[in-house]
């Protein structure tokens, strides 16, 4: 019989959609799961290669300090304003700083900070061999260079940023070892306090150096103008009075003065003259002497009241020619005499007084006028004198100026402090800021899931076989009889399909079964089948456990089943069912006609198994025989279900003959194992062969991929009979007896 190769439709076979993809994870979990594994082990070695860096920070404030003298700074103190502040975090990461720190912290002799330091490493791809390292030349660099080398290194360790907008940078610094980010980003903040206060104290030196040298230049230029003016006035007869004025000014200002004071003078006693001879004018000398403030005139007058008194007293006493009354009068008219002489003593001082304040007044303004025409005729001099004078005073104001600066520099130069502080220290950090683990591991985690993610639905677009009932009848074309759902633990010998409908014959798996023989009966009520014919695509599929389990689960019911195991060329079913092969089929064919079919009872069940045993003819010769022809016969006779093992289809062709002769075929397609070409070429041929086509029964199906919406929850009516400790400890000691139903619910 030629064979034809039938290829899968193109297109609308593919068993994958959106809707399923978490079935198809699911599927390909352990791909995940070990590229998830693998992806966090490689960034764990990954992540122990890598040299931790640890960060610490310093905080500087830019607080520019009031001067204690009240004096204008020499050194220009920062602002603090923003821009100022930007430009500090330049400065504490220019290359000048990180010259000093070098020196200071001798970085030079340091490999993390000196590349020139660090020994050369093999090339990775002679390390798993233990490779050696090629010696490498160092570059020829001056001291110099090497500095500068190192400086450039230490830049790329410190960060500074501003803080907000306050004046507050905060300077981080990264090193190998805690103590040393610590010890660097300390260093860094007094090295710029350090430099602050040396580039003011260069400043102010350099200020004190000009100064000198230009005070000096002042005082020859200031003597220089002096020595001119006075020059200049000696020639010119401009003297110079005692107030550093010139001596015409000086005696013209004490003339004017001193005219005002005659005039006030001649006029204050010309005032007190009129007075005494308007006095004396009127025969009234006495109030004269009142108002004449002379002390002979008022003693004479208080001498002269004392008389009138006693004259007064003795006149009420005695008569007017009395002694002592005529005495007094007398005294009375010797002070009135005294009084008069002493009155006209006043008035002819007064009037030489007089006299001379005139002459006083005429003199002073004579030479007043004098000098005022003197004056006139020196105006020239006096101009270019005025000239002279001013250069020498701009000079001498200019050199008191450059004096006063000379010594406020001097003061300064013994308190100079920095325009920032350092408002904290940084300390040792506790852990490394590089690597970080956690956030490594995370995303080493999360791209390992995304390529496992990857792989599995690369794998799975590569996968070829048959994973769903849907999948498979859109394949094939046609209607699929059924599907069994996959048994799980088989690795501790419980979950075989034979064994698993004895112990839960009311599982899941064993309604499948129950399901599958239904649908066989019904496609034909008028004549059941009774002969099923039990085939695969390919070996290793299922049919015989299968097979033995629908066997097996009919047998429960009291109905009469033989299992005959027609694989002739790999017989399998007397292991399956766990008997010995003392004889079968082959042997019978040989045997005469009227020997007994060696049938063999199945311990576990009330199955009957006919196993082929040694066969020493030609599968083709036997199959075409007129007695196997009669064994069929017999065996439809004898029993209601004769099951079928047979051999797979496209390993050999026995399988299409045996289709012929059985009255209908399953064609077992596992899921996840058998290729869609297998099953379609599979399918193509029982068809061929018999001009039907055969029943199609999905084995293997996982219940996620089969079960629809509407079926989650099913479970509930597939009760596991089956303890776990039994699971774990195996099923052969806790078989039961043929016939047994197993635990139900």
């Amino acid at each position: 019989m030629q064979q034809q190769t039938m290829q899968p439709p193109a297109g609308g076979n593919r068993d994958l959609d959106l809707g399923q993809l978490p079935g198809v994870l699911w599927r390909r979990k352990w791909i995940i799961v070990v590229t998830v594994v693998v992806g966090l082990l490689a960034a764990r070695a990954f992540i122990e290669r890598l040299t931790p860096v640890y960060t610490a920070g310093a905080q500087v404030m830019i607080a520019p300090e009031p001067p204690v003298l009240d004096v204008q700074a020499v050194a220009a103190a920062v602002r603090g304003d923003a821009e100022s502040t930007a430009s500090e975090v330049y400065v504490l990461r220019s290359r000048d700083l990180a010259l000093r720190v070098v020196d200071v912290l001798s970085l030079v002799e340091d490999p993390e900070f000196n590349p020139l330091l660090v020994p050369p490493e093999p090339a990775w791809w002679t390390r798993p061999f233990g490779g050696q390292p090629e010696p490498a030349v160092a570059p020829a660099l001056t001291p110099r260079q090497e500095r500068n080398l190192v400086a450039s290194v230490l830049l790329g360790h410190l960060q500074a940023v501003p803080l907000g907008k306050s004046r507050v940078i905060s300077l981080t610094a990264h090193a190998s070892t805690p103590q040393k980010a610590a010890l660097l980003a300390n260093t860094v903040v007094e090295q710029y306090l350090a430099l602050q206060i040396d580039n003011k104290r260069e400043t102010t030196s350099t200020a004190q150096e000009w100064l000198a040298t230009r005070t000096r230049a002042l005082e020859e230029e200031v003597r220089a103008r002096e020595a001119a003016v006075e020059a200049f006035r000696a020639s010119a007869g401009l003297l110079r009075g005692a107030g550093a004025t010139r001596l015409s000014d000086e005696e013209a200002s004490a003339l004017s003065s001193q005219l005002v004071l005659a005039r006030a003078e001649r006029a204050a006693a010309d005032a007190r003259l009129s007075e005494i001879e308007k006095l004396l004018a009127g025969a009234n000398p006495g109030a004269a002497g009142d108002v004449l403030d002379s002390p002979l005139v008022r003693n004479l007058r208080e001498q002269q009241a004392s008389l009138h008194r006693e004259i007064a007293e003795l006149g009420e006493q005695y008569g007017p020619l009395h002694p002592r009354m005529v005495n007094a009068k007398a005294q009375l008219q010797d002070t009135e005499k005294a009084i008069s002489t002493e009155v006209a003593k006043v008035v002819r001082t007064l009037r030489n007084d007089a006299a001379v304040a005139q002459a006083r007044e005429r003199a002073i303004a004579a030479s007043l006028d004098a000098l005022r025409a003197s004056a006139g005729r020196k105006s020239d001099s006096e101009v270019r004198l005025r000239a002279l004078e001013r250069d020498a005073e701009t000079s001498r104001a200019l050199l008191e100026t450059f004096l006063a600066r000379t010594k406020e520099t001097a003061a300064q130069s013994t308190h100079v402090v920095a325009d920032a502080r350092m408002i904290s220290r940084a300390t040792p950090p506790f852990g490394p800021s590089f690597p970080n683990a956690r956030l490594l591991q995370i995303i080493a985690a999360a791209a390992a899931l995304l390529v496992g993610v990857t792989l599995a639905l690369l794998r799975e677009g590569m996968d070829h076989t048959v994973r769903t009932r849907a999948g498979l009848q859109r394949l094939l074309g046609s209607a699929v009889l059924g599907s069994l759902p996959l048994l799980r633990g088989r690795w501790f010998g419980v979950q075989s399909p034979a064994r698993w409908v004895l112990r839960a014959p009311y599982s899941e798996y064993s309604e499948a079964l129950r399901r599958m023989h239904t649908q066989l009966v019904l496609a034909d009520l008028d004549a059941p089948p009774r002969v099923v014919l039990f085939t695969s695509p390919l070996p290793g599929e299922g049919k015989t456990s299968t097979l033995l389990a629908l066997g097996r689960l009919l047998a429960g019911t009291g109905r009469k089943v033989v299992a005959v195991d027609l694989n002739l060329r790999k017989p399998t079913l007397h292991q399956a069912a766990g008997l010995s092969v003392d004889g079968g089929l082959g042997e019978w064919f040989e045997a005469p006609p009227e020997q007994p079919l060696p049938l063999r009872q199945d311990p576990a069940s009330g199955l009957q198994v006919l196993p082929l045993g040694r066969l020493s003819v030609d599968p083709g010769v036997l199959m075409a025989s007129a007695r196997f022809e009669g064994l069929l016969d017999t065996l439809r006779r004898d029993f209601d279900v004769v099951l079928l093992d047979s051999s797979p289809l496209l390993a050999v062709v026995d399988a299409q003959v045996l289709a012929c002769l059985a009255d209908v075929t399953v064609l077992l397609v596992r899921a996840g194992r058998t290729t869609r070409a297998s099953a379609a070429e599979a399918h193509a041929l029982l068809a061929r062969a018999c001009d039907e086509a055969p029943r199609v029964v999905l084995n293997a199906s996982r219940q996620r991929e089969e079960v629809p919406d509407y079926g989650h929850g099913l479970g509930a009516y597939y009760p596991d009979t089956v303890p776990r400790r039994a699971r774990l400890a195996g099923w052969r000691s806790l078989l039961p007896s043929p016939g047994g139903g197993g635990g139900r619910r």
